[in-house]
């Protein structure tokens, strides 16, 4: 008996805590949400991610566990309580203003089904258990106006998760002409009301859609660094458009919404203050009613001023309609100086709009010479066995230490940018010639990129000659002269490139060459391992080199990929005849398909005459340039969408800058 008793014990203590748990968590998972979502902008893994994934998951389960569970053996009280806190789950399930997709693959149909469903089976459960409970006095009308404004806030939820989609943007779009306002580029604030300006651009490439505007500010007094900075806003603004309830906040609703919710959830405090302020239940069920209605009120003003403060505020009174209403708002200063006072609270931890508008700027690393036997770590193989290596892999190749932070490295971002710039301001080969816009730019650039549509092929070949040729070059040119500078440069964009192509293939155009990657890693891992005293541990990039120059003659034996980027080093060496360095007796020329292959990337590279050392890098460099711009206006518009919400990636700015490189006319003389 003893144990029975025991065990009915137990079951009523969990029966009493389990409705308690439930909404504590819900409300804790969304507080995570509100303080920590904004992650997503800046990084691709790491464990604060993975609590705002669990985050989103515990929301979308708690209010079904509570409508599908209230039958419980509880008492008639602890149900009327349990109820009112039903709305409040619902408000959990709307997602907090700054979050309303964790991914693109949310879709808006599904949940605009659970709407009507979810918020009649709050609807019974309150009419259910208080509206026809004659003891819940004062109760009542507290319920239902929460329940209220938690089904308006859950249908715009929804409906921002539809107007994110990139189908919804394209059929939004209206074909119209648009001019800015020329708004002051001397900092930050200016600097993210012409992206506000701008957005179209941004919306237009997402979308796939042509875009005509007018812009005042010539490409050249902008300058690449405040155009990089532009584009940086836009596609933080992309991100509150496709992730955010920016879509449906900033509309007329959207504002009645969040003033109204504060005074609605006040009344429902006062409410619930006079039922229960001589009640004698037990008081942790009524602590936590509190604890939920207090912090409903806090976050309400809280996304109110955020609202009214925000650049997508002043975005939209600027093109209101009602010119009276423009002139109050912003004519007026008012709206100002609300913004002063969000920015100087730091409401909710965002800054505006330095720390989370930008790009926070990392960029992974792999160089398959020197990376290719990770893969035999334990830590790997127990990563793959446990249906984590991809998270592994974004950890490995870009984390602190082994990632490249360009916000940092501000030499090379300064070199590779002003080259990007160079390129893709007037690709044509006339160079008076006007930038084209839309397709027929696009076109423009392919051509003067000159790449196959199959360039994952062509970008790993160029990354072991690139790597190659270094090696040799830098091994034969006195410490004095070599240009250590462009050498970081260039093996930056390398190891970036082939980054993608190993572990985020789907930045890359055209056929996924996964297995292509692969079988070259394992040849190198052939090699490496067939040396007589291959060590266990670390690779030498240099005595690798050096096997790869010793096979070369056998080299297609092991991989071809590996044979022909091997002989595209040596026939650059050639080249530079760096300190006299001739082409080997025992190493046959590249053939022809190689030399055409690989000629189409720079023809000066492989022609007869000798080049300087200083021009062959700056050569180099150059394809790698043009390698990056043709992948970033080649890739999906889906993979730069959903890169978005996970730190954002240096193809998908390259890729706006090319849309907003013909949007300039060039100036003339």
């Amino acid at each position: 008996m003893a144990a029975d008793d025991w065990l009915e014990h137990a079951v009523k203590l969990s029966n009493s805590w389990v409705f308690p748990a439930v909404a504590l968590s819900s409300l804790a998972a969304h507080l995570i949400l509100v303080f920590f979502s904004g992650i997503r902008r800046r990084k691709a893994y790491g464990v604060s991610r993975f609590f705002v994934w669990l985050a989103y998951q515990v929301n979308n389960w708690a209010p079904t566990y509570v409508l599908g569970n209230l039958y419980i053996d509880t008492t008639p009280h602890e149900k009327q309580l349990y109820a009112f806190w039903v709305p409040f789950l619902l408000l959990h399930l709307a997602r907090p203003d700054n979050v309303s997709a964790y991914s693109m693959d949310d879709t808006s149909g599904r949940v605009m089904l659970f709407v009507p469903l979810q918020s009649f089976g709050a609807v019974t459960i309150l009419y259910r258990y208080i509206h026809m409970d004659t003891t819940a006095g004062t109760l009542r009308p507290a319920s239902w106006i929460m329940l209220s404004l938690a089904i308006f806030k859950y249908a715009e939820s929804a409906m921002a998760l539809s107007r994110g989609d990139l189908n919804s943007i394209r059929s939004s779009f209206k074909r119209t002409s648009r001019e800015t306002e020329g708004h002051s580029v001397e900092d930050d604030e200016g600097l993210l009301l012409v992206a506000h300006d701008h957005l179209d651009i941004c919306k237009g490439a997402f979308g796939d859609h042509p875009v005509d505007m007018d812009i005042r500010q010539q490409a050249e007094e902008f300058g690449w660094k405040t155009m990089c900075k532009v584009v940086e806003m836009e596609l933080s603004l992309m991100y509150d458009l496709m992730y955010t309830k920016a879509a449906m906040v900033h509309t007329w609703g959207g504002y009645g919404i969040r003033v109204v919710s504060p005074v609605l959830t006040v009344v429902a405090l006062s409410l619930f203050w006079l039922r229960y302020r001589e009640e004698g239940l037990q008081s942790r069920d009524v602590d936590i009613s509190y604890i939920l209605l207090g912090t409903t009120l806090v976050l309400d003003v809280a996304w109110l001023l955020r609202a009214i403060g925000s650049t997508w505020a002043h975005a939209f009174f600027q093109g209101t309609r009602w010119h009276w209403v423009k002139h109050a708002v912003i004519c007026g200063g008012r709206w100002k100086r609300i913004r002063r006072l969000v920015v100087s609270l730091e409401l909710l931890r965002d800054k505006e709009p330095s720390s989370y508008r930008v790009w926070s700027g990392p960029i992974g690393q792999h160089n398959l010479l020197r990376d290719f036997r990770d893969t035999e770590r334990w830590s790997s193989k127990l990563a793959k066995s446990i249906r984590l290596e991809e998270s592994w892999n974004e950890h490995c190749y870009s984390g602190p230490g082994v990632g490249l932070d360009l916000s940092r490295e501000v030499a090379v971002r300064d070199v590779l940018f002003e080259r990007i710039w160079s390129l893709i301001l007037v690709p044509a080969h006339d160079p008076m010639a006007q930038p084209p816009i839309g397709h027929q730019r696009r076109r423009d650039l392919d051509q003067a990129l000159s790449f196959d549509p199959q360039i994952g092929e062509v970008v790993i070949i160029w990354h072991i000659a690139t790597v190659v040729f270094l090696c040799h070059a830098k091994e034969d040119t006195p410490a004095s002269e070599w240009p250590a500078e462009v050498e970081e440069v260039i093996r930056a964009v390398s190891d970036y490139m082939l980054f993608l192509i190993a572990i985020r293939p789907s930045m890359i155009p055209g056929l996924k060459l996964r297995s292509l990657y692969e079988a070259t890693r394992a040849a190198l891992n052939a090699l490496w391992s067939d040396m007589p005293t291959s060590p266990t541990s670390g690779v030498d990039e240099k005595k690798l080199v050096l096997i790869l120059r010793d096979k070369v003659v056998t080299l297609h034996e092991w991989s071809l990929t590996l044979s022909d980027g091997a002989r595209c080093a040596f026939t650059m060496l050639q080249r530079v005849n760096a300190a006299g360095w001739m082409w080997p007796s025992n190493i046959p020329w590249p053939d022809l398909q190689v030399m055409k292959k690989l000629g189409d990337l720079r023809p000066e590279l492989f022609q007869t005459s000798y080049l300087t050392m200083a021009d062959m890098l700056d050569l180099i460099f150059d394809v790698w340039v043009r390698l990056l711009i043709y992948a970033s206006i080649r890739c999906s518009r889906d993979s730069h969408a959903k890169q978005l919400a996970q730190g954002g990636e240096l193809t998908t700015i390259i890729w706006i800058l090319a849309q907003h490189s013909g949007m300039y006319p060039k100036r003339q003389a």
